[in-house]
């Protein structure tokens, strides 16, 4: 019996292991659940990065481009001058991020994610 219960416990550990592996998921229940990054890296993007390889990492994460333009406004940046790129997550997690670009070059992004949103 104690074997057993062991070894249900160590899997449930496992697969929230698993599932909290993912910064996403991470951010889905509450932990970073919003924010900005204009240096180092978020979702596996790294400031820096060509907004065509950015692109396609929030494409294989299920994101899909919503708008796009100098004046879409990425939440809490603070530059002046870029062209924002929005993306969402209709998934379970309804997560928004937001590109900053510049010269096809990501100088930030910004995120938003809460599962209990309609």
């Amino acid at each position: 019996m104690k074997i057993a219960l062991f070894t249900i416990a160590a899997a449930a550990l496992a697969v929230i292991a698993i599932f909290l592996s993912d910064a996403l998921n991470r951010a889905a229940v509450g932990l970073n659940s919003e924010g900005s990054r204009e240096s180092g890296k978020k979702f596996g993007i790294k400031i820096g990065t060509s907004f065509d390889e950015a692109l396609q990492i929030l494409q294989q994460k299920g994101f899909n481009l919503v708008t796009y333009g100098e004046e879409v406004r990425c939440s809490y940046v603070e530059r002046d001058r870029y062209n924002g790129y929005q993306f969402y997550d209709d998934s379970w997690r309804k997560a928004s991020v937001c590109l900053a670009v510049v010269d096809q070059e990501v100088v930030a992004i910004s995120w938003w994610v809460n599962p209990f949103t309609p």
